[in-house]
């Protein structure tokens, strides 16, 4: 008691109060005895799990925030996610930063032996800098998010090629291809799986009766990530609907040995914008966008813009034919791996653009943090 009673008087002595050891200091460099202790915020555990980790996401510099971004959640392996989450992956969900506002998800695929995951979160609203969510894992199965929950009803489709299923509310699945000659395999893709094409093979999808596929006179955007083999003509088909000339309305992006380019007609003439040249061997992401409001074709390569072609008086791009990923019903078919294929009613920012393409290239976009055991 006595050595008890000496601390205390040493501690008085010095001039602190009862619980404000450890306080704040003053401008002088002394201690604010008032001042309340400085702590990290730790945002409270979501019931019903026993894991989670922090993801900071970090999207390039952006002018204003993003409203209804999905942000794809990719590892390669995460051996505490393959030792604590149930096998399916079907216990995943994800977080605000406050750790409990749940994120609408998409669970693509998940290896429950190594942790290797592909998931994409709806994101209500992703600004410019740093931010934090929380993937949590280690309990019962959730109740799936909804496909329209996460890609809103601008996506007129999406496809990871994981499988030919549209991920969007729509529904646009691959037709069923006889033959097993033209039917693309699987590979490694930029996001989990991509499908491999050998210049023989296609995925097919119906024309929409929704019309979804169609911008008319309105305005569209379609992207896709692209790795060549090898190029066999001037203007390799990657992805088609319609398109594949000036009187053959629609929309196409050729790559080959030429310039590769996204084409817009309306069947009597047409627009083309120039994204590069012919490159093997890596993953290129190209985007198309017909900007009806300022009259431009646009085209984007690896998130960067190209020099825009003006529409002059280009009419209705609508075609009655279906979507072609691969150009294997072509006479100039493409030879490598496609992967996340998107189609978009309206126009896609420069922003929304680049920051979905350094979600896919750039290694900092997504960091995961420790995992954090239930308390």
């Amino acid at each position: 008691m006595r050595s008890g009673l000496a601390v205390l008087a040493l501690l008085c002595a010095c001039g602190f109060e009862h619980g404000s050891l450890g306080g704040n200091t003053t401008s002088d460099g002394g201690m604010d005895a008032d001042a309340p202790i400085d702590a990290p915020f730790v945002a409270p555990f979501s019931p019903g799990f026993l894991y989670r980790k922090p993801i900071t996401i970090t999207p390039p510099a952006l002018s204003g925030p993003l409203a209804d971004f999905p942000v794809g959640i990719l590892e390669d392996a995460d051996a505490e996610l393959g030792d604590n989450a149930r096998s399916d992956g079907l216990d995943i969900i994800f977080t605000s930063a406050d750790g409990t506002m749940r994120l609408d998800h998409e669970l693509v695929s998940f290896n429950g032996t190594t942790g290797a995951l592909e998931a994409w979160v709806h994101i209500p609203s992703l600004p410019n800098g740093a931010t934090t969510i929380y993937m949590y894992y280690g309990a019962a199965a959730q109740t799936a998010s909804t496909p329209g929950a996460v890609w809103s009803s601008a996506f007129a489709g999406v496809w990871h090629l994981e499988t030919g299923n549209d991920s969007t509310v729509h529904g646009h699945n691959a037709a069923t291809i006889s033959g097993a000659s033209t039917q693309p395999g699987t590979a490694r893709g930029i996001a989990g799986q991509a499908r491999s094409f050998d210049g023989g093979d296609t995925l097919s999808f119906s024309s929409p009766s929704d019309g979804s596929f169609d911008p008319g006179t309105g305005s569209l955007s379609v992207s896709l990530w692209v790795n060549v083999v090898t190029s066999g003509n001037a203007f390799d088909v990657a992805m088609h609907k319609g398109g594949l000339n000036n009187t053959d309305g629609g929309y196409a992006f050729f790559l080959g040995t030429g310039n590769w380019s996204v084409h817009m007609a309306d069947g009597t003439s047409a627009r083309d914008v120039v994204l590069g040249t012919d490159v093997h061997n890596q993953w290129i992401q190209l985007v198309g966008v017909i900007d009806r409001d300022s009259a431009q074709l646009l085209g984007y390569r690896d998130g960067v813009a190209s020099s825009p072609t003006g529409l002059g008086t280009l009419g209705s791009v609508d075609e009655g034919a279906g979507l072609f990923i691969g150009g294997g019903n072509t006479t100039q078919p493409f030879t490598g791996r496609i992967d996340e294929v998107r189609v978009m009613s309206g126009v896609r920012s420069p922003d929304w653009i680049a920051t979905e393409h350094a979600n896919l290239a750039v290694p900092t976009f997504t960091s995961f943090g420790m995992q954090e055991m239930k308390p």
